[in-house]
């Protein structure tokens, strides 16, 4: 048995360079994940450039600022990037940590 259009397509009509088509509902979704993902993208990259400008302004002598700087490198996957950021942001007691001098002395 046959599937009609209608059951494969959704109602949905688009207009791409003046031709109207039905798109499938996969096809749709797909667009979306793919269009969420580049806004995911770009806006962790803002949020690390962002990050990268406070911590340029921050004594590299602590070490949790020396680790935030490895971890913030250009050489280091965008997903550790990602990762390093959310901790940052997420962690009230690190971010104190790291813009309070540190108190321990002799390291």
């Amino acid at each position: 048995m046959f599937h009609s259009s209608s059951e494969i397509f959704t109602p949905n009509v688009f207009s791409l360079q003046n031709k109207e088509y039905e798109k499938c509902k996969e096809c749709m979704d797909l667009d979306q994940m793919l269009t969420e993902a580049g806004q995911t993208y770009e806006k962790n990259q803002a949020e690390i450039n962002k990050m990268k400008v406070a911590i340029e302004r921050l004594s590299t002598s602590n070490l949790r600022v020396k680790f935030l700087k490895f971890r913030l490198d250009a050489n280091s996957s965008l997903s550790n990037q990602v990762h390093a950021v959310d901790h940052f942001l997420r962690s009230g007691k690190l971010r104190r940590q790291i813009f309070r001098p540190c108190r321990r002395r002799g390291n």
